[in-house]
């Protein structure tokens, strides 16, 4: 019998929205030993899906998904992700790296 089971289900947000989402059970350990506890843990991922400008920055989008979504994303550097940004320059440039 398998540790985890992994389903795809939609879940509906607080405001009534439908949000596709990964929901996994697991059993899970904490300590050793005598004091070893085995329990189960409950995982669901909801997936959102912004649409938005080709042109925006890293710092605009993460504002459209909180606008959006109501959740925050951490930044890294003036208020984007560098990570993003890169992603960007490249598929701008149209390089195969994006």
């Amino acid at each position: 019998m398998s540790k985890k089971i992994t389903l795809y289900r939609d879940v509906v947000t607080p405001d009534g929205v439908d949000m596709p989402a990964k929901i996994e059970i697991r059993e899970e350990h904490a300590g050793r030993g005598k004091n070893r506890e085995t329990y189960i843990s409950l995982r669901v991922a909801v997936t959102y899906t912004l649409r938005t400008a080709a042109e925006a920055t890293s710092r605009e989008i993460l504002e459209d998904f909180k606008d959006f979504a109501d959740l925050e994303v951490g930044e890294d550097t003036d208020g984007g992700i560098a990570e993003i940004d890169e992603w960007l320059a490249n598929y701008r440039a149209g390089n195969d790296a994006a």
